[in-house]
């Protein structure tokens, strides 16, 4: 299961390193966020992950590997 592999290789292991930044995950979420307001669609739980991960990028910085975002709901 690739889920498996990334929490084991990246984040268990506190590696976070697989090369995606949490900047660029939270404007991908914001995207899916701003499409389903385009076309009418409610979506209460993706814009409260826009929320998340926006936080996530504040304290952790936009330039932190996706994955890092295991250190932000653990609160290390």
């Amino acid at each position: 299961n690739t889920t498996e592999v990334k929490v084991k290789q990246y984040m268990l292991s506190g590696a976070f390193d697989s090369g995606f930044s949490m900047g660029l995950m939270a404007k991908d979420v914001g995207i899916a966020a701003s499409l389903a307001d385009a076309v009418g669609t409610e979506a209460p739980f993706v814009h409260r992950c826009v929320e998340l991960w926006r936080q996530a990028a504040e304290r952790l910085g936009a330039a932190a590997d996706h994955t890092a975002y295991y250190r932000f709901v653990k609160r290390d």
